[in-house]
């Protein structure tokens, strides 16, 4: 069911970005005005595409241009991008979230900045927008447009429709992005790292210089930046959401000190009013499909009274509350970087990251669980530790003064 909606939602994307575009750009004749000409719909839509692929270095490169004088009508005289600290800022975030990913050592931490790095960049995109409006001279304020009042600020509706459309194109391409930054950090290759970060530079410079001179064109590359994104997004969703769970949450504990508890206190109130006595509650991600909810989806797994259930929210209708039912006992094994909770039957199975470490034996009593020690990775790691071990032993045998002995008398004998 849940595929039925990824697929249904992003289809209507797909559609709105290619068909609500041009009917902006018709609709534009009728409400432009002097004002609405700082925020034209090309020139707003064409900056959407650098600001998903890469938010900081746009942001510097817009500030930049834009306290020279430099570009077109939109960048020269937007007030928020036309100061010298919103350039100070920006390339410090360009830094920060730049000079981890050069090198592997430094890469997770790399990686979470451009977490953080990927929430900001639709709220960037949005001040862009709407910085003409709230920080426009008293003497415009009598301009008549067609929109919204907000704050006693008048804002074109054409604004609002460019908000909400890039709301999937974030969506989209950010997941897709981060996708294949996760793909580049796992890779062997020790220089790919550097080298995948300057293109992402390089491209993202090209695109900002297309804005500024052919903001058509960069349109034109904005709609198919987003139907190849779009096409790669289910995997990419999917594997971005195990990464960030367990890799990249640990992370941010350890950098904190926010470990969780056996009962969370960030249970949704929908799931709270479905199961008023809970007794364990803990966020996990599914490893394999189990009933209507999907592999490498993030759940709840929740016990109420004696009861096990496994949640999933939802954000305008009610969450899925399906009951457990298991044939065998539970089981807790240990991977590299996670632990799993499974049955002895295999058709169910639970991921649960390191911000639970802390508690494991709280939940393991619990359930009742069975620990069965390491599994998966962590198995053939152990196996292929003692197995170096071993070998190391054997070598230095060669060289333990009773065996020495003992091949020299056989040497002799012989």
């Amino acid at each position: 069911m849940k595929n039925l909606l990824l697929n249904i939602f992003t289809r209507i994307a797909l559609l709105a970005m290619l068909f609500g575009i041009p009917i902006l750009l018709y609709a534009q004749s009728s409400i432009e005005s002097s004002l609405l000409q700082n925020a034209s719909v090309v020139e707003a839509v064409s900056l959407i595409s650098p600001m998903a692929i890469s938010p900081f270095w746009t942001l510097f490169l817009t500030s930049l241009a834009s306290n020279f004088g430099f570009g077109n009508e939109y960048i020269a005289t937007n007030p928020m991008l036309a100061n010298i600290y919103i350039v100070i800022a920006s390339f410090i975030l360009v830094l920060i979230t730049t000079i981890p990913n050069l090198s592997k050592f430094s890469k997770p931490l790399g990686l979470a900045a451009k977490f953080l790095e990927n929430k900001a960049g639709y709220f960037i995109y949005i001040l862009t927008l709407i910085a003409p409006y709230l920080m426009q001279a008293s003497g415009n304020s009598n301009i008549e447009m067609s929109g919204f009042a907000i704050g006693g600020y008048e804002i074109p509706s054409s604004i609002f429709i460019i908000a909400l459309l890039a709301i999937p194109y974030f969506l989209v391409v950010v997941t897709v992005r981060y996708f294949l930054e996760i793909l580049i950090f796992l890779s062997p290759i020790p220089l790919l790292d550097a080298l995948f970060e300057f293109a992402k530079k390089v491209f993202t410079f090209g695109l900002v210089l297309i804005y500024f001179f052919f903001p058509k064109f960069g349109l034109i590359l904005t709609l198919l930046i987003f139907v190849a994104a779009f096409f790669l997004f289910k995997k990419a969703k999917k594997f971005s959401n195990f990464f960030q769970y367990i890799y990249v949450e640990p992370m941010f504990s350890k950098l904190f000190g926010k470990d969780k508890t056996m009962v969370s206190e960030n249970i949704p109130n929908k799931i709270k009013a479905e199961l008023p006595n809970i007794n364990l509650a803990i966020e996990g991600l599914t490893g394999k499909k189990y009933g209507a909810i999907p592999a490498k989806s993030s759940v709840w797994f929740i016990k109420n009274e004696d009861d096990l259930f496994i949640c999933q929210s939802k954000l305008f209708r009610k969450p899925i509350v399906q009951q457990v039912s298991l044939q065998g006992n539970l089981r807790l094994g240990k991977e590299v970087y996670y632990h799993v909770i499974d049955n002895e039957s295999n058709d169910f199975k639970l991921l649960v990251n390191n911000t639970y470490k802390e508690v494991i034996p709280e939940i393991v009593e619990e359930l009742y669980l069975n620990e069965i020690g390491s599994v998966g990775l962590a198995k053939k790691k152990e196996a292929l530790t003692e197995q170096g071990v071993n070998t190391i032993k054997s070598l230095l045998n060669i060289f333990n003064t009773d065996q020495l002995s003992k091949m020299k008398k056989s040497i002799i004998e012989e």
